[in-house]
């Protein structure tokens, strides 16, 4: 953790010297990093040293100059569409079937084309190593099979867990706090202990979303920290609760959580790769 410290310091105090991109997202959250590419669905967030990854569909506005983003996108003044004009129309008289409907095909489960691979690690900082995950749990889901799945909260737990840790660095030290933080924290609904616990209960209601779902696939890291899932093409949410690290908060007692998305084609595989901190 004191790397992972040592190098959002060294983000803060870079970040008054390069500019930084403002993305508004649809739910009203102001994020502040790097773009960083992305494909036709997701766009990457460079944000203190990781890749964000950022549905397009979530996004309402990116600024690439901060000088000309607004302070608050949803505050400019926006004018209203004309009314329509109603169409008076005679009701339709009611369809009366008397024939039944055929009996639903039964479901037809896609052939499992293609493979996840992951690789999950623990950074010993005392020592100066990664060592592997060993019994790391894996939940894999079909982003389709759980709609009501939020990941958003899951990046806002993330983002303001990490700002929550770089605050409370700075408060065991002598070192001001600057100002971005609290308002980061307030961003990010980490700026009191209420709201963080709050938050915790959000993103272990989502991740409970994925562990409940009937279409749920599980399996464990193995002594090397690797674990892999044969699946169907498509889009996937992975979540990773290691077996080693325990975090600070209500959320991670039981271990660290890492939760992404990724897409895998036809006889194609995705690989994901996360390590968690020991401090």
């Amino acid at each position: 953790m004191k790397r992972l410290i040592l190098a959002i310091f060294t983000l803060l105090l870079a970040s008054a010297s390069f500019g930084q991109h403002i993305f508004f997202l649809k739910n009203g959250d102001k994020l502040r990093g790097r773009f960083d590419g992305g494909n036709s669905d997701t766009v990457y967030l460079r944000l203190l040293g990781n890749n964000l990854l950022i549905a397009r569909e979530e996004i309402a506005a990116i600024y690439f100059d901060d000088k000309q983003a607004p302070k608050d996108l949803f505050a400019q003044p926006v004018t209203p569409l004309p009314a329509a004009q109603e169409v008076s129309q005679a009701p339709l008289p009611p369809v009366v079937s008397t024939v039944a409907p055929p009996p639903a095909p039964p479901a037809i489960e896609a052939l499992a084309t293609a493979r996840i691979r992951g690789m999950a690690n623990d950074y010993y900082n005392q020592e100066n190593k990664t060592v592997p995950d060993n019994g790391a749990k894996v939940w894999i889901v079909d982003s389709a099979r759980v709609p009501q799945f939020d990941i958003t909260v899951i990046d806002t737990f993330t983002i303001g867990n990490t700002y929550r840790e770089i605050y409370n660095q700075y408060k065991k030290t002598n070192i001001k706090v600057p100002s971005d933080i609290p308002a980061q924290l307030r961003v990010f609904k980490s700026n009191n202990e209420r709201n963080f616990e709050q938050l915790c209960r959000r993103a272990a209601n989502q991740l409970n979303v994925i562990t409940n779902s009937p279409a749920v696939k599980t399996t464990a890291a193995n002594a090397e920290g690797s674990y892999e899932l044969a699946v169907a093409p498509g889009t996937y949410f992975v979540f990773v609760r290691s077996n080693i690290s325990k975090g600070n908060n209500s959320l991670e007692t039981e271990g660290k959580v890492y939760c992404t998305k990724v897409r895998v084609a036809d006889a194609g595989e995705a690989t994901v790769r996360n390590s968690f901190d020991i401090f």
